[in-house]
């Protein structure tokens, strides 16, 4: 159940985010200390599952937070 709670984790933070009415600068700053708390979490068995025949699942070791983006 650990992929499934990441990807959650993901979206809860994401809705957060959005109904935040602080600037961007400050949407950023929360989405990573957010990451950087999800990081310090991140449970061995999360990855990415791909339908593709020809892709593997891919494990998620790391949230780079210095490369997020606010949209």
């Amino acid at each position: 159940m650990s992929t499934p709670r990441f990807f959650r984790c993901l979206t809860d933070l994401s809705r957060k985010i959005s109904l935040m009415t602080d600037s961007i600068e400050q949407k950023r700053t929360t989405l990573i200390i957010e990451l950087k708390r999800m990081n310090q979490h991140l449970p061995a068995s999360v990855y990415v599952p791909f339908v593709s025949q020809s892709l593997r699942n891919y494990a998620v070791l790391h949230i780079p937070v210095s490369e997020v983006k606010i949209f």
